[in-house]
């Protein structure tokens, strides 16, 4: 009985790990404030990663009155950031990103001095999918 009950305990102490793991990430994600970065630069494909736009993130043009102390908290943010589209969006996408220089803004859940969690991307101040669908 006793063997059992270690091995139950062996098969779900990693189990309930993840799980209280994603659930304090989807926590932080929810709760977390939301700031908008601007954002500059695209690659638009890499064949082994699928379809994602490569974008350079561009302080002097984002509004640091959003973070605390209105000072832009440049350290913890990575300098690039990937965003991942489905196929059909990024080649259409990418096509009007090639000819036009559009206002390009990531979304970040944000709280001081941890890592900021990528949410959202907007182009000309509206939601991706929103923007796609009015003007492609």
């Amino acid at each position: 009985m006793k063997n059992r009950n270690l091995l139950l305990l062996a098969l779900f102490s990693p189990l309930l790990v993840l799980t209280i793991w994603v659930a304090e990430l989807e926590i932080r994600y929810i709760m977390s404030p939301k700031v908008l970065v601007s954002a500059t630069g695209y690659d638009p494909r890499d064949l082994l990663s699928g379809h994602y736009l490569n974008l350079r993130l561009d302080w002097k043009n984002t509004d640091c009155t959003q973070f605390e102390g209105n000072r832009c908290d440049t350290t913890h943010f990575h300098k690039r950031y990937r965003y991942y589209l489905p196929e059909k969006e990024a080649k259409a996408l990418d096509k009007v990103l090639a000819r036009q220089n559009l206002g390009l803004l990531l979304e970040f859940s944000y709280t001081q001095g941890r890592k900021p969690i990528l949410r959202n991307l907007f182009i000309e101040n509206l939601p991706w999918q929103e923007w796609t669908q009015k003007n492609l």
